[in-house]
């Protein structure tokens, strides 16, 4: 039974721990998860098999420092691919790259995802009240008892669950991106 900082266990973790252990979860089911999305791209499959071997191997560290920007990418991905814009005019001109919270608090973005799904990954990447792991990460204000196998479970849920976007082939040539899974806003 897993333990976070706290000496608490979470039934999530533990479930976790029950796939990541059992034969039919495999590394190889994970990466193929990830990349049936187009949120995540080819380009970047060293990357995120080193972030599964380290979450397979319980090197909650490596796992978090490497797969909380992927994450942030897919989001950005997935913006591009339902249309939201990425970029924010810059005080004093030109562009910047708009924030991850930004994006997940896109109208465009939500009506994609589900408000459900931008809602959670908000929650546990960006808002100060929750989790707020990438700003606790990329800003280094995490310290060491943060990297923990729970928190990791987190990070690979909220990957697996950016990777449930697709993108919908009409066999007319168009495609429109859809969430796997959800028939409409409904069911997710």
């Amino acid at each position: 039974m897993r333990r976070g900082v706290d000496g608490h266990t979470s039934p999530a973790a533990d479930a976790a721990q029950t796939v990541a252990t059992a034969p039919r979860f495999s590394r190889d089911d994970v990466l193929a998860h990830l990349f049936a999305s187009p949120c995540f791209s080819s380009e970047r499959r060293p990357l995120l098999e080193a972030a599964v071997d380290a979450y397979l191997r319980g090197d909650a560290v490596v796992d978090i420092h490497l797969l909380v920007p992927q994450i942030e990418q897919a989001v950005r991905q997935a913006a591009i691919l339902v249309g939201a814009p990425i970029y924010a005019p810059r005080k004093g001109g030109g562009l910047n790259l708009r924030t991850l919270d930004e994006l997940l608090r896109d109208a465009t973005l939500t009506g994609a995802l589900s408000e459900d799904i931008t809602t959670y990954l908000r929650a546990l990447l960006t808002d100060a009240r929750a989790w707020n792991i990438r700003n606790k990460i990329c800003h280094g204000m995490a310290d060491q008892d943060s990297f923990n196998m729970l928190v990791a479970d987190r990070v690979l849920h909220a990957a697996l669950t950016i990777a449930l976007l697709q993108e919908d082939n009409h066999g007319d040539g168009q495609t429109s991106p859809r969430v796997r899974g959800c028939d409409g806003p409904q069911d997710c």
